[in-house]
């Protein structure tokens, strides 16, 4: 093979001399990572959360938390947040306005710092004297019981945490105390505190938790992380917070509980207040069980013919009722809910309140409905064009749950039985109770299911949409002519919500009730 020297091809020389190109970003390898909490998808690429962008997830994000279309922000710089949003990446809410075009109208921007899906903070350190303008990031996703921290100097992130199996407890209106069991970190490359004149690279990489931090009304807080950092920082990291989430009013129904906790002055008085209830207790089933046994220590002798007895089962209310409703308003701390509601159901008639999360359906039932609720409410609500004083009201009413309240260990003839005898007035003898749990039952179509136990987790039992109609069933041993009902197939497949449905339009033709249920959607009907 001939070979030629270079000088008649000096192209050749020259790319023998170019550098190799940079490997592409992948998080699969061991040399790329996904930083603050972004997730490596299987395509190498990193999933960041809300705030944070380019390929690892270390650049703050821009704009608003909800945009759509976030502008990255330039290294050395800081973010120029959108109107009404504030923090390192302008994920802050600072007022309500700036959720209500994301949220709806009813939204609010919750400062307490107390998450009820999620929680954004941005806090200046105040007590951390040898590092100049430091701050502190957290965010954190309580679904998933995860929160990401982050340290600061100069608005560069210098190091953080990804922690997990975190959890929240209130001792206040505005208190609030994380606990995050586990911790991941990471340094920074090249951050100030990561090497370019402090390397605490090995000592982050080896925090693995616990961690915790508390906030007094959303902004005096500290943060402190008990097995690594406090050799470095102080024990508790004193911090001035901003914290900020947008929640509606569907986000309010749907949060989790969160735990309180109680001072020890408060722990004493509940010891004694249920010492004392004990007490109260046992007096009042002394009593009980005397006048029990003088009303059932001998057997029931009730005559053959009990026509005279019939009539009692509809002392509730017999007559048919008519609901108008006018001018309906609701606002909570000046934010209008509800405005200028009208309408008018008939007897026989079932009408239904349509609308997706978040719209008021359930805020308008428990209006109509006449239950306690918080905020300002005006409108004039009817039965047949009078106005009702709140126990006749309670007397020709019924209302039920979306969840339901059952005692898995009874039967479902055993619970409506437990209904009627605690509802139904003592006047009343046993059997007509009895009798009117019986015709419930038949109401219903329950009786195949009569004598079978409610159920439990671990025990199988009666159906989801069968503990729906045992629910209907507990208001239903009152007789009530007017019937509401939230949700009635939420959590239900769509023959068992079609079967309560069916149920429903029947008590209301049959019996001439008026029934008024929220729904989601058409088809639900």
């Amino acid at each position: 093979m001939k070979s030629y020297p270079n000088s008649l091809f000096p192209h050749l020389s020259k790319r023998q001399e170019c550098p190799e190109c940079p490997v592409c970003f992948n998080c699969q390898l061991p040399t790329n990572n996904c930083a603050n909490g972004g997730v490596c998808d299987p395509s190498g690429a990193c999933v960041c959360p809300a705030g944070w962008g380019d390929l690892d997830c270390t650049q703050p994000l821009c704009g608003s938390l909800y945009d759509t279309d976030r502008p990255q922000r330039k290294r050395g710089e800081d973010c120029a947040c959108d109107p009404g949003w504030g923090g390192v990446n302008c994920n802050v809410c600072q007022e309500d306005k700036s959720c209500q075009p994301f949220k709806g109208s009813n939204a609010t921007c919750i400062k307490s710092a107390i998450g009820l899906k999620s929680l954004h903070a941005w806090c200046a350190t105040t007590n951390i004297p040898w590092i100049d303008n430091t701050h502190v990031s957290l965010s954190c996703e309580w679904e998933k019981s995860e929160c990401v921290f982050q340290f600061w100097k100069d608005s560069e992130e210098q190091f953080y945490c990804e922690l997990s199996e975190c959890t929240q407890t209130t001792s206040g209106d505005n208190d609030v105390q994380g606990r995050c069991a586990k911790a991941d970190c990471g340094c920074m490359k090249d951050a100030f505190m990561c090497g370019k004149e402090v390397d605490m690279s090995e000592l982050v990489k080896n925090v693995k938790g616990p961690s915790e931090w508390f906030c007094k009304n959303g902004k005096d807080c500290w943060y402190n992380e008990y097995s690594t950092l406090v050799s470095v920082f102080p024990d508790n990291i004193q911090l001035a917070c901003d914290a900020g989430e947008c929640a509606n009013e569907q986000d309010f129904l749907d949060a989790v509980p969160i735990d309180q906790e109680f001072s020890s002055y408060t722990e004493m008085m509940i010891i004694g207040a249920i010492f004392i209830a004990c007490i109260l207790l046992f007096a009042i089933t002394k009593v009980t069980a005397t006048r029990q046994k003088k009303m059932f220590g001998t057997r029931i002798e009730l005559d053959d013919d009990d026509d005279g007895d019939q009539s009692m089962l509809n002392y509730s209310t017999s007559t048919e009722v008519a609901l108008t409703f006018a001018d309906v308003s609701y606002t909570v701390a000046g934010k209008p809910i509800l405005l200028d509601i009208n309408g008018y159901v008939e007897p026989g008639q079932l009408a239904a309140v349509m609308g997706p999360s978040g719209a008021g359906k359930s805020s308008l039932l428990d209006i109509l409905s006449k239950k306690h609720k918080q905020g300002v409410i005006s409108g004039k609500i009817l039965i047949n064009g009078v106005s009702p004083t709140r126990r006749q009201f309670k007397r020709m009413t019924g209302f039920v749950d979306q969840d339901d309240s059952l005692m898995g260990t009874l039967t479902v003839r055993e619970t409506l039985t437990y209904a009627a005898l605690m509802r139904l007035p003592r006047k009343i003898p046993l059997k007509v109770k009895q009798k009117r749990v019986e015709d419930v039952i038949q109401e219903l179509g329950i009786s195949r299911i009569a004598d079978s136990k409610i159920g439990m987790p671990g025990q199988r039992g009666i159906s989801g949409g069968e503990k729906r109609r045992v629910s209907i069933g507990k208001e239903l041993v009152t007789s009530p002519s007017l019937l509401f009902l939230d949700e009635p197939t939420s959590g239900l497949d769509a023959y068992n919500a079609g079967v309560v449905m069916e149920c429903l339009q029947r008590l209301a033709h049959e019996g001439k009730r008026t029934i008024i249920v929220t729904i989601h959607q058409v088809r639900n009907a």
